[in-house]
């Protein structure tokens, strides 16, 4: 057991709708006498192959959430941003055991959102949460996690597919619970069709192992954190997809990302 872990992540992003797509991430972990602290951004503009990423150790500030609003600004990262939520919070815990848990909580399933990211305003839909854990990540009872989000005019669909040891998927449309029967990169559907996301292939964002990418900003990494979480590999996407939630036809964009741990 990784003595006094804990571990908390919030996650924004905002999509244009042209395409023009903002990740932001700052995070805290502690462990025993540790402490980390970082933020960074991932920003893939209108016609680029490729997302470039900002990380910052430095003077992270801890974003800001009111009744209505979450405000973060990060002048490291050149980024300024309000997310204003168009719906209600979800929250979850998605592991509860001896060892700790995953609590999971959507301040903004769906929100608008209006960012200065380098100089350069991105107005469109966005999304917010923070997940807290009190267990190590590299100890997670999991094989592989598969997370997305689809934000459009009308509707929010997110969800959660864990495999392995400890498999569980949670979804929610538009704040209700669903139930899924299949999590691929391409579909996300129930079993009998009255939700169905189809999602166009690429819109790479990000891919490779943590140690070499998320985490490689980290001051002697490969000697703080273990081989299982550095060799954790990510790929996440920003896609268009469609939903279908039972006869409505709504479009968007999706943000889903595929995480796989390595062998124990």
């Amino acid at each position: 057991m990784a003595e006094g872990f804990t571990l908390s992540k919030w996650y924004l992003d905002c999509v244009g709708g042209d395409g023009d797509a903002l990740v932001a991430y700052a995070a805290e972990m502690r462990w025993g006498p540790l402490t980390l602290r970082y933020a960074s951004t991932l920003r893939r503009r209108p016609g680029e192959l490729e997302a470039t990423a900002a990380t910052t150790m430095r003077e992270v500030p801890w974003p800001v959430e009111s009744a209505l609003d979450v405000t973060w600004s990060a002048p490291l990262l050149g980024l300024e941003g309000r997310w204003t939520g168009l719906g209600g919070p979800i929250e979850a815990t998605v592991l509860e055991s001896t060892e700790g848990s995953v609590r999971w909580r959507c301040i903004h399933p769906r929100a608008r959102a209006a960012v200065t990211h380098a100089g350069e305003r991105i107005e469109g839909l966005g999304y917010v949460e923070v997940l807290t854990l009190t267990m190590a990540p590299w100890r997670l009872p999991i094989d592989e996690l598969r997370w997305g989000r689809f934000l459009g005019e009308r509707h929010a669909l997110v969800w959660i597919d864990w495999r392995g040891p400890h498999s569980r998927r949670v979804a929610w449309l538009d704040g209700a619970q669903v139930d899924l029967a299949r999590v691929d990169t391409d579909l996300v559907a129930s079993e009998r069709g009255q939700v169905r996301l189809s999602i166009d292939p690429g819109g790479l964002l990000r891919r490779g192992a943590l140690g070499r990418t998320a985490l490689a900003v980290v001051p002697a990494v490969d000697r703080l954190l273990p081989v299982r979480i550095l060799a954790t590999d990510e790929t996440k996407w920003c896609a268009r997809g469609v939903l279908d939630a039972d006869g409505d036809m709504d479009t968007g964009w999706v943000v889903h990302e595929v995480v796989s741990w390595p062998a124990r």
